[in-house]
């Protein structure tokens, strides 16, 4: 970035974290991280969008983080940039404000993915990278993060499965290991995946099994 869009980046990330609202003890608070991390104007809606529908699944207005890889073409950013530090930032800031022992950690991310398994990050002439399902795992057990909800929108997201396989972690994702997804052209607001299981799915009021199950059949 450049000095002024780097001071700006880091405003828009301060502004953010600070206005976190603490946990409440004796209440089952939720913490929301939604980012995208691919510079495409779908993947920032989606990110966008779905934080406000978890914020308000979860009563989680005031605990809820937006990062973004930004719209492409170097416009104006809305949102602090997905960069690993600033995704881990968020992460190691809302351990500090929850109750690892009674809150929830919802972790929403939407992107491209390979076939390895990892969620590419771009942010076109700037940034190049991925996040893995182990880079992940390791932030949240670092920060001392317990339960969490995982959802991943990217081709072959199913390689977040196995290494969530515990029994305080519920991990959701747009395709098998094996398989792509769909709906992730510029131009849309949603993809595929994002707009069944967000845009309708959890606007209900059933369980978020029962959701994803809804968003199955939706697609």
């Amino acid at each position: 970035l450049s000095p002024a869009e780097a001071a700006k980046d880091d405003e828009l990330r301060g502004d953010a974290l600070a206005k976190l609202a603490p946990q409440r003890p004796g209440v089952v608070d939720t913490y929301v991280i939604s980012a995208s991390f691919w510079n495409d104007p779908v993947f920032e809606n989606e990110a966008s969008q779905a934080a406000a529908v978890l914020a308000r699944r979860y009563d989680a207005a005031e605990r809820t983080v937006v990062l973004s890889a930004g719209r492409g073409a170097r416009t104006q950013r809305t949102y602090a940039s997905a960069s690993p530090n600033n995704f881990n930032a968020a992460i190691g800031k809302i351990a500090k404000v929850m109750d690892p022992k009674e809150d929830l950690l919802v972790v929403f991310v939407t992107s491209h993915g390979g076939q390895d398994g990892a969620v590419a990050l771009q942010e076109a002439g700037r940034l190049g990278g991925a996040l893995r399902a182990l880079h992940l795992r390791t932030s949240l057990q670092a920060a001392g993060i317990q339960t969490k909800l995982v959802i991943v929108s990217a081709c072959f997201s199913g390689h977040f499965i196995l290494p969530f396989s515990n029994l305080d972690t519920v991990v959701l994702t747009a395709a098998a290991a094996d398989k792509t997804s769909f709906g992730c052209e510029p131009s849309r607001d949603w993809t595929f995946f994002g707009d069944a299981l967000f845009n309708h799915a959890m606007r209900g009021g059933d369980g978020v099994i029962a959701a994803f199950d809804q968003a199955r059949g939706i697609i």
